[in-house]
């Protein structure tokens, strides 16, 4: 049995657990991809790790197997099929879910389990993951053509998957982007609009 073979089955007799040790896996990835690049010579965080993961397994796999199951159930229940069903899933995904719940989600549970407190973790949600921020127009460039792919091309079983393997290289960008001390190599734009 070759390894596609060998998830295949993990996946069809235990999806859910199947999907979070796959995004455990890859969140912890990311970071040591994001720690090893930012310094080679510092010993790893394993704190860190160990949040990055934990926020795979047990947050972010659980989380979109019910969104995308909700998404699915909703759109296709209404709109038929085809390419208009996959712009309205795409555009609810970036437009919506991702600034209004998946980033500030993102933030706000990472730094509490950093140890900030409630009100500087709900800031941290805030500024970095509420709304029209710098992230988000970097997750634009990113993710639109992803998530187009998995909604347009992806069987819905393989989708989360498909997501879970290109998150590999968007974790380690919000890695460093959630671990940095200050704000200067944040992306440099001014958006035009700010939800508050």
């Amino acid at each position: 049995m070759n390894p596609i073979q060998a998830y295949d089955v993990a996946l069809s007799s235990a999806p859910l657990i199947t999907r979070c040790c796959t995004c455990g896996v890859l969140f912890t990835l990311s970071d040591v991809v994001a720690q090893w690049g930012r310094s080679r010579t510092k010993p790893m965080d394993v704190s860190r790790l160990t949040r990055y993961g934990c926020f795979g397994f047990f947050l972010n796999a659980p989380m979109f197997v019910m969104y995308y199951a909700l998404l699915d159930r909703v759109v296709d229940g209404t709109v038929s099929p085809g390419l208009v069903n996959t712009v309205i899933k795409v555009c609810f995904d970036q437009f919506i879910w991702t600034p209004f719940f998946y980033l500030p989600i993102f933030f706000g549970v990472l730094a509490l389990w950093e140890g900030k407190t409630l009100p500087a973790s709900i800031e941290e949600a805030r500024e970095r993951g509420w709304g029209l921020t710098p992230v988000l127009i970097s997750n634009w460039k990113f993710w639109f053509p992803v998530v187009s792919i998995a909604f347009g091309l992806v069987p819905p079983e393989y989708r989360i998957t498909f997501n879970n393997t290109c998150m590999l290289v968007w974790n380690t960008y919000l890695s460093r982007v959630q671990n940095k001390d200050g704000r200067e190599d944040e992306p440099r734009t001014t958006p035009q609009l700010q939800v508050d």
